[in-house]
C-alpha cells in the first residue's frame, strides 16, 4: 500500500471508528469497573436525542413569535405568552447542553485514566521499560509525553468530537424535516412542459454540501502528515533536551556548548519548517471555511428566491430556512469543519497505537524466548553454567555454548576485553537476556544484583535510597547500621547527617564513587543476607583507598556469601578469576 493510500485510510472516519474502539472496548461495558463510563456515553447519546425535540421546539415557538409580529392587532397577552414559550425553549435547550457538556468531559477524564492505567501496567509489568533499552533507537518512543500528554489530549478530544458529532446528527435530522416541510414544490417551465419538484431544497442542500466537502478534503489531505510529522520533531526535541540535561556535565567538560547549542536549534528549525507547512493548509481550509459560512445563508435564500417572489413563503419561514440549511449542511462537512482535530485524533492515536506495539513486541521476544534459559536450584558446592549461548537483539553471538563452574561462598572475578560478554553473562544470571539460552544451576533465590550505576529514586531521601524497593520506613536499628557503614566506607559527616534529607541525589551531591559506596550499603542492608551478590563494575568510579575499605567491608559483612563481580582493573579481592577471550571462549583461574 502507498504512503497516500495508508495516509488516506487512516483519516476516514470509518477506519478511525474501528481503531477507537479497538483502543476504548476494554474500557466500556456494563461490569463494575466500566459500568459509570458506560452509561456517561450513554447519557451523551440520549442528551443529543432530547436536544434534537429541544432544537425543534425552539424553533417552533420562535417561528410562533415571528408570526404573531407579522399579525395585525396581536396582543401584549398572545406575544408575552409567545416569548415566554421562547425562553422555555432556549433555556431547556440551554440546560441539556450543559449537562450533556458536562458528561463528556466526565466520559474523556475517566477513559484517560482508565487507559493510563493498563499503558503503565502494561509498561512495567511486562518490564518493556527495560526492554526498550534492547531495540533498535528508531524504533524508541517517549512514554512519559504518551502517558502525560498523547493519551489526555487523545480522548479529551474524542469525547468533545463524540459529542459533537451526535449533536450535529440531531441537528441534520431537524435541518431535514424543517427544510422538507418547508419545501413548497417547485414550479418549473421548460418550452410546453410544466413540472414540480417536490422537496427541492434538501435535494439542492444536500449538493451543496456534498460538493464543499470534496473540495475541503483535497485541500486537507496533506494535513494529517504534516501533523505527524511535526509530533515526531517535538518528541525529538524533548529528546534532545533530556539528553543534554542527563549528560550536561560531560557536555560543559567538553566544551560542547556550540555544539549541543547547533544540534537543537536545527531540530527546531525542522519542526519551524513543518508548521509553516502546516500554517499554510489551516489558512487555505479557515478561508473555505469562512467563505462556507459567510455565503451558506445567502444561498439558502437564493434557493428560496422563486418561492419568495410568487409569496408562497411567509416571512418566519424566510428567516427558518437558512438555519436548517446550515444544519444539514454541517452534517456532511462535518469532517471538514474539525479537519484540525480529526488529523490530531489520527496523529495521536497512531503514537499509541505503535507504543502498544512496541510493549507487544516485547512480549513477544520475551513469550518466543521463553524457556531457552532455565534455572535450577542444587545444593552443590558450585554455580553450574552450562552452555549457555548469549545473542544481541540482531541475532548476532555475543558468546556461545559457555560451561563453567563457579564455587560457591568464594568471590569470583568475571574479567576479559570489553564486549566479550561479561555484562550479558550477569544480566542471563538476572534472568534479563531474552536472547540467551541455556541452563543455570545453584542460584539462590536470595541473590542481591549491583549495576554499575547505582539507582536512587525521584523525590525520597538517601535513606530511602538505601532501603529501596522496601517501603517501610528503617527502624532506629537499621539507620545505626547505616550510618555505621558509611562512616566505615569514607563518607563525611556532612552527608551522613543529611541521611534522611529529601534531595536529588543522584545529582551533584555525592560523587561518583559514593554513589557506588551507595550501591554497596544497599546491599548490605538487604533482609535476609544476600547468599549470593553479582556485581557489575561496582567500583569502576571507586578510588583504590576506598575501594580497598569496600572489598574489606564485604569481607567483613558477607564472609559467606558467593561474590559474583567484573572489574576492568580488579585488586587481590577475587579467589577465582574466569577470562573471556576474543574468541568467545573461557579460563579459569584459582589463587
Amino acid at each position: 500500500m502507498s504512503k497516500e493510500n495508508k495516509q488516506e485510510e487512516s483519516i476516514t472516519l470509518l477506519s478511525m471508528a474501528k481503531r477507537l474502539y479497538q483502543l476504548y472496548r476494554p474500557h466500556l461495558g456494563f461490569d463494575a469497573k466500566n459500568r459509570m463510563r458506560t452509561l456517561w456515553a450513554a447519557g451523551i447519546f440520549a442528551g443529543n436525542v432530547l436536544l434534537a425535540f429541544a432544537l425543534a421546539f425552539v424553533n417552533v415557538s420562535m417561528a410562533s413569535l415571528m408570526g404573531l409580529l407579522a399579525v395585525q392587532g396581536v396582543t401584549y397577552t398572545a406575544f408575552f405568552y409567545a416569548a415566554l414559550q421562547c425562553v422555555v425553549a432556549v433555556t431547556s435547550y440551554g440546560a441539556i447542553t450543559g449537562i450533556d457538556a458536562w458528561m463528556a468531559s466526565q466520559l474523556g477524564s475517566s477513559l484517560t485514566h482508565a487507559i493510563n492505567k493498563k499503558l503503565e501496567k502494561k509498561w512495567m509489568r511486562s518490564k518493556a521499560y527495560y526492554g526498550a533499552t534492547l531495540q533498535p533507537k528508531s524504533d524508541s518512543l517517549n512514554p512519559s509525553q504518551i502517558i502525560s500528554h498523547d493519551n489526555f489530549e487523545l480522548n479529551t478530544t474524542v469525547t468533545e468530537l463524540y459529542d459533537n458529532f451526535l449533536t450535529t446528527v440531531s441537528n441534520f435530522a431537524v435541518g431535514i424535516i424543517g427544510l422538507y416541510l418547508l419545501s413548497v414544490p417547485l414550479q418549473l417551465s421548460i418550452m410546453s412542459l410544466s413540472f414540480a419538484i417536490p422537496g427541492y431544497l434538501v435535494i439542492s442542500t444536500v449538493i451543496y454540501a456534498v460538493i464543499y466537502n470534496k473540495l475541503t478534503n483535497k485541500i486537507g489531505d496533506s494535513l494529517e502528515d504534516l501533523q505527524s510529522t511535526q509530533r515526531k520533531v517535538e518528541g525529538k526535541i524533548q529528546t534532545k533536551i533530556h539528553h543534554i540535561n542527563t549528560h550536561a556535565e560531560a557536555i560543559a567538560f567538553k566544551n560542547g556548548t556550540e555544539f549541543e547549542h547547533r544540534s537543537l536549534l536545527q531540530t527546531i528549525k525542522e519542526s519551524n519548517l513543518v508548521q509553516t507547512a502546516a500554517a499554510k493548509i489551516r489558512s487555505i481550509l479557515t478561508f473555505a471555511t469562512n467563505l462556507h459560512a459567510e455565503f451558506t445563508s445567502f444561498f439558502a435564500l437564493l434557493l428560496c428566491a422563486p418561492n419568495i417572489i410568487a409569496q408562497k413563503l411567509t416571512f418566519a419561514n424566510v428567516l427558518e430556512i437558512p438555519y436548517h440549511f446550515q444544519n444539514v449542511v454541517n452534517f456532511f462537512t462535518w469532517k471538514s469543519d474539525n479537519f484540525d482535530k480529526v488529523t490530531e485524533c489520527a496523529v495521536t492515536l497512531q503514537r499509541i497505537e505503535d507504543f502498544n506495539k512496541s510493549i507487544k513486541k516485547w512480549e513477544n521476544i520475551q513469550e518466543k524466548n521463553k524457556g531457552k534459559l532455565t534455572f535450577s536450584t542444587n545444593t552443590g558446592r558450585n554455580i553450574k553454567i552450562n552452555n549457555l549461548t548469549l545473542n544481541r537483539p540482531d541475532g548476532s553471538p555475543i558468546l556461545e555454548n559457555f560451561t563453567k563452574s563457579i564455587p560457591k561462598g568464594k568471590v569470583t572475578l568475571l574479567q576479559g576485553p570489553s564486549g566479550t560478554g561479561k555484562t550479558s553473562v550477569l544480566r542471563a544470571f538476572a534472568d534479563l537476556s531474552p536472547f540467551a539460552k541455556g541452563k543455570i544451576e545453584g542460584l539462590s533465590k536470595n541473590t542481591y544484583f549491583i549495576p554499575s550505576s547505582p539507582y536512587f529514586p525521584m523525590d525520597k531521601s538517601l535513606l530511602e535510597a538505601i532501603m529501596y524497593p522496601r517501603q517501610e520506613r528503617a527502624t532506629p536499628q537499621e539507620i545505626k547500621k547505616i550510618k555505621g557503614l558509611m562512616n566505615e566506607l569514607g563518607f563525611n559527616q556532612r552527608i551522613i547527617d543529611s541521611l534522611e534529607e529529601v534531595k536529588n541525589w543522584y545529582g551533584q551531591d555525592l560523587s561518583d564513587g559514593q554513589k557506588q559506596r551507595i550501591g554497596i550499603i544497599c546491599a548490605l542492608m538487604q533482609k535476609p543476607e544476600p547468599e549470593i551478590i553479582i556485581a557489575d563494575e561496582m567500583t569502576s568510579r571507586v578510588d583504590p583507598k576506598n575501594k580497598a575499605k569496600v572489598e574489606a567491608v564485604l569481607k567483613k559483612y558477607l564472609p559467606k556469601a558467593t561474590i559474583i563481580y567484573t572489574d576492568h582493573n580488579p585488586s587481590n579481592f577475587y579467589d577465582n578469576r574466569i577470562t573471556l577471550g576474543e574468541a568467545k571462549k573461557a579460563t579459569v583461574r584459582k589463587r
